[in-house]
């Protein structure tokens, strides 16, 4: 069995809810990630070792860091480009 999560604790850390707005795309990732069925991911369970993290927190936290990988990529692509057209120019 994973480790059991809350994403609305109130220790701290405190809760993301408290600093980031309320249309963040974390939370649009968090709630496309928890309408999948947990069948979907026994496979990934074994009862020997340590408890496992919970796999949709686990994905989440992949989607999130594969966007902003892709966000990251985008910006330096843009300014790349605007250096290029700065020296042409």
């Amino acid at each position: 069995m994973p480790i059991h999560y809350n994403t609305n604790q109130t220790t701290i850390p405190l809760e993301i809810s408290s600093f980031l707005p309320k249309d963040h795309l974390v939370f649009t990732i968090e709630k496309v990630v928890n309408t999948l069925e947990d069948c979907h991911f026994d496979a990934f369970y074994h009862a020997f070792g340590q408890p496992s993290y919970h796999p949709k927190m686990l994905v989440s936290t992949l989607l999130f860091s594969i966007y902003k990988r892709f966000s990251l990529v985008k910006k330096l692509l843009m300014k790349s480009i605007q250096v290029i057209l700065k020296q042409i120019l």
